[in-house]
């Protein structure tokens, strides 16, 4: 037999193939494609003669499979069993190729040394599992690579949530602040409403109560701080408008910035409207007193006209002269009242004061009667005399008829006048009233303060 010029080992051919995927106790053998051609002569048949199975169940060489079937493992016995003939001096080739006792030549012998050195066959010991220790050694570094990248992958995934939570964080504290921003802008505004209140609330109580002494007074102390409530309400105005620009998203925080332009908007046309009934009662306070002035003047007139009256009868100079004196003082005093109730008649011309003047107008001709009946009466003129006393009586019953007609309450033209002045100016101020206790209402609500007055 020819000697072969290769002296590798058969394993010099060999690659253990590494898996991680088939069949359990499954081992893949590849054939090195750098094979040398001269592998394929009488060496050959000795390799394929390797793997030929001698009998049924025996596996010499660890074939493609381990057939597990009967529950053990026939390789890792046979290996195990290599294993202790290898410590012996006895080669696996030897102990699985030659026959006991006998020898086959020179090249059936295994290789002793190599480059100088002793070589050792490496044996595949699989272990329990049929897997070799390159595959579990490959299948650790990809169980511990995929560790690795699902590590990484939550990291990521916690890195990324990280972000957006950090970045929601940051939306909702900018929310928050903005939201607070307009809040304290809303309360602000409330601020100098409730500063401006002082002076609504005070015009409500005066026109609760009915005219006095110092009406006239007090009216025109509240018309003076009208124009510096609205100036506060300006300011409020200011910081609601700036509230109402601001807010974008939140419904309640646009509507409760809505409800403080508007109650700041609706007490502006309050303190307006108040002014206005101010003024209008300024006036009635003013024509109520020129009506009282003008029914004492009738009273006291008509209390002269019958002192002259009476003391006439008694013709005398001295008689006469009394009486010219009371007649001339009743003049005066009827003239003042006609003075007054024309000056009440232009604050209020819706009034009718009509009854009141013809009245003085028919006293004022009676006097003048009275007083032409005593001139004549001195100069002893009695036709004269009788004539304009005469002229006397039926003015002065004139005057009674006309007084019979006068209302119960003297000033009664007045308050109507006074009512029909105002009754427009009421109606605004309490629909206005509804208005701010709304607005209101909804603010004191969205602060969180029920107890805030309006």
């Amino acid at each position: 037999m020819k000697k072969s010029k290769h002296k590798n080992t058969d394993q010099d051919y060999l690659h253990v193939v590494e898996f991680s995927q088939g069949k359990p106790n499954e081992i893949s053998f590849n054939v090195l494609g750098k094979k040398s051609s001269a592998s394929a002569g009488p060496e050959k048949k000795g390799f394929w003669a390797r793997f030929r199975r001698k009998n049924k169940g025996s596996y010499e060489g660890f074939g493609a499979s381990m057939a597990l079937g009967s529950g053990e493992n026939p390789a890792l016995k046979d290996a195990l069993s290599r294993d202790a003939s290898s410590e012996s001096g006895v080669s696996r080739e030897t102990a699985t190729s030659a026959p006991s006792g006998k020898t086959r030549g020179k090249h059936a012998q295994p290789a002793q040394k190599r480059f100088g050195r002793q070589t050792e066959e490496a044996l595949f010991l699989p272990n329990a599992s049929g897997f070799s220790a390159e595959a579990h050694a490959e299948i650790s570094r990809r169980q511990k690579q995929r560790s690795r990248s699902r590590l990484i992958s939550i990291l990521l995934v916690v890195l990324v949530i990280a972000v957006l939570a950090t970045f929601a964080g940051m939306w909702l504290y900018q929310e928050y602040e903005k939201n607070r921003t307009n809040r304290e802008l809303i309360e602000q505004a409330c601020d100098y409403i409730e500063e401006s209140d002082q002076t609504l609330v005070a015009v409500d109580e005066f026109f609760a109560q009915p005219f006095a002494d110092d009406t006239i007074s007090r009216a025109e102390q509240l018309q003076s701080q009208i124009p510096h409530a609205l100036e506060l309400l300006e300011n409020a105005k200011k910081y609601a408008v700036r509230a109402d620009e601001a807010i974008e998203g939140s419904t309640t925080d646009k509507e409760a910035a809505q409800s403080a332009y508007n109650t700041i908007v609706s007490r502006e046309t309050m303190l307006d409207v108040a002014s206005k009934k101010l003024a209008v009662d300024i006036d009635a306070k003013k024509a109520m007193d020129d009506l009282a002035l003008v029914e004492k003047s009738i009273d006291d007139a008509q209390y002269l006209l019958a002192q002259a009256a009476t003391t006439v009868q008694q013709t005398s100079p001295e008689t006469v002269a009394q009486s010219t004196e009371w007649l001339t003082e009743a003049q005066t005093t009827l003239q003042n009242a006609q003075t007054a109730l024309n000056e009440a008649a232009e604050l209020f011309p819706q009034g009718d004061f009509s009854l009141y003047g013809d009245y003085l107008a028919k006293r004022l001709e009676e006097i003048s009667f009275g007083l032409l009946s005593n001139e004549a009466i001195l100069i002893q003129d009695r036709k004269t005399a009788e004539k304009n006393n005469d002229l006397y009586n039926k003015a002065d019953s004139a005057s009674v008829e006309l007084a019979q007609k006068f209302p119960e309450t003297f000033a009664q033209p007045l308050v109507d006048a006074y009512a029909q002045a105002s009754a427009e100016l009421d109606n605004q101020l309490t629909q206005l009233r509804n208005d701010v206790g709304r607005y209101d209402s909804f603010l004191r609500e969205y602060l969180g303060n029920e107890t805030q007055e309006s």
